[in-house]
C-alpha cells in the first residue's frame, strides 16, 4: 500500500473559511489500477473573548482510478478497471441491429400520426385507453371514472414512477459510495415496483371496460372471440400485448438489480438477456401500434383535461350567474317596477 500527505497553506487573514486539505492515496499493488484519495479538510480552531472553537477535520473519500488499459473497438474493458461501463461484452452489430429497428418503428408512427392527425390520436397506452372508452363505452366511463380523467390520472402517476427511477439512476454515480449506490438501486427498484403496480391496477380497469361492454353486446360467446369481433376490440388487444410486454421488461429490470450488479449475476454478466428481456419487448410494444394504430379505431376526438377543467370553470360561473340573476336580480327588479307602479 503506498501512501502520502499534501499540505496545503493557510491563509490567516480567512479565518474559519480556510480549510488544510491532507490527501491520502492509498492504491493496491499488481493489476488494479483503482484506489481511493481520501481528502482531510482540517479547520483551524479559533479562540476569542467570546467562544472557542477546537479544530475539526473531515474525512471524504473519494473513488479514483488511472487508465492503464486501452478500450478495444468496441469500447470494452473488463469489469472492475478503470473506465468499465459495462460488466458484459458489447456486441456491436446487435446494437446497430436494433437502432435500425426502432428507427423504421419510429419512421412508421410518423407517417401514422401524418395520417390520423384529426384524430390527434397517440400510441400512448393510458391515453388510448381513455380514448376507447371515450369513443366506445355509453357512459364514457370505467367505475364512475370519467374517460378524461382515468388518462390523466395514469400518465401522471406514470410521469411520477419514472422521476423516481431517474432520481435512483441519477444517484447511483460512479463516484458515490457503496451505500449510496445501494440506496440509489433500492430507489430505482421502487420506481420499477410503483410502475408495475399502476399497470396492475390499468389492466383491472381494461378488464372491467371489456366486461361492461360485453353486456352490452346482444350476442355474446367467450371473452376472447367478443373481444376480436367488437369495434374496438383489435386496439384493445394491442393494448393487452404492449402491457404484457412492459411487464416483460419490469420483471427483467426488477430481477437484475434485485440481485446486485456483481460478476455472479447472469443477467448484467450476459448483454443476451438484455436484448431478448428488454429490447424485444419494447420493439414489440410499439410495432403493435404500427398494426392496429388508434386512429384506425377511435373516430371520436376526446378532449384534454384541461379544457374540460376549463369547461366545468365556465358551467360553474355561468350556473351561478343565472342563479343570481333569477334570485336577488329577479327581486330587485320586481320592486322597481312596484315603486314605479306607485309612483303613477
Amino acid at each position: 500500500m503506498v501512501s502520502f500527505i499534501a499540505n496545503s497553506t493557510i491563509s490567516p487573514n480567512l479565518g474559519l473559511r480556510v480549510r488544510e486539505q491532507v490527501a491520502l492515496i492509498t492504491a493496491a499493488v499488481g493489476d488494479i489500477d483503482s484506489f481511493t484519495t481520501t481528502i482531510l479538510n482540517i479547520i483551524p480552531g479559533k479562540t476569542d473573548s467570546y467562544v472557542t472553537i477546537h479544530p475539526q477535520t473531515i474525512a471524504i473519500a473519494i473513488p479514483t482510478c488511472h487508465q492503464t488499459i486501452t478500450p478495444d473497438h468496441n469500447g470494452y474493458v473488463p469489469p472492475g478497471t478503470c473506465g468499465a461501463i459495462w460488466t458484459y461484452y458489447p456486441v456491436f452489430k446487435a446494437a446497430v441491429a436494433f437502432a435500425v429497428i426502432f428507427a423504421l418503428l419510429l419512421g412508421v408512427h410518423l407517417w401514422q400520426a401524418i395520417i390520423y392527425k384529426k384524430v390527434r390520436v397517440n400510441a400512448f397506452a393510458y391515453i388510448t385507453f381513455g380514448r376507447i372508452v371515450h369513443a366506445f363505452h355509453p357512459s364514457k366511463s370505467v367505475l364512475g371514472i370519467p374517460a378524461v380523467t382515468l388518462a390523466a390520472i395514469f400518465v401522471l402517476l406514470d410521469i411520477a414512477s419514472f422521476i423516481i427511477q431517474l432520481i435512483g439512476g441519477g444517484m447511483a454515480s460512479p463516484t458515490a459510495s457503496a451505500a449510496a449506490q445501494q440506496r440509489a438501486l433500492h430507489i430505482y427498484i421502487g420506481g420499477i415496483g410503483f410502475q408495475q403496480c399502476i399497470i396492475v391496477i390499468f389492466l383491472v380497469l381494461c378488464m372491467r371496460f371489456q366486461w361492461q361492454m360485453d353486456q352490452v353486446r346482444v350476442v355474446r360467446g367467450n371473452m376472447l372471440k367478443d373481444l376480436l369481433h367488437a369495434e374496438w376490440g383489435p386496439l384493445q388487444a394491442a393494448l393487452y400485448v404492449a402491457l404484457c410486454m412492459i411487464t416483460v421488461r419490469i420483471i427483467y429490470r426488477f430481477s437484475e438489480f434485485s440481485s446486485g450488479i456483481t460478476k455472479g449475476n447472469a443477467l448484467t454478466k450476459y448483454e443476451a438477456y438484455f436484448y431478448l428481456l428488454e429490447a424485444t419487448p419494447m420493439m414489440f410494444a410499439i410495432f403493435v401500434f404500427n398494426l392496429f394504430h388508434p386512429g384506425q379505431f377511435v373516430r371520436e376526438d376526446m378532449p384534454g383535461i384541461w379544457s374540460v377543467s376549463c369547461g366545468k370553470i365556465r358551467n360553474r360561473r355561468v350556473q351561478t350567474h343565472a342563479e343570481g340573476y333569477d334570485g336577488e336580480a329577479h327581486d330587485f327588479d320586481r320592486h322597481k317596477l312596484v315603486e314605479g307602479y306607485n309612483a303613477l
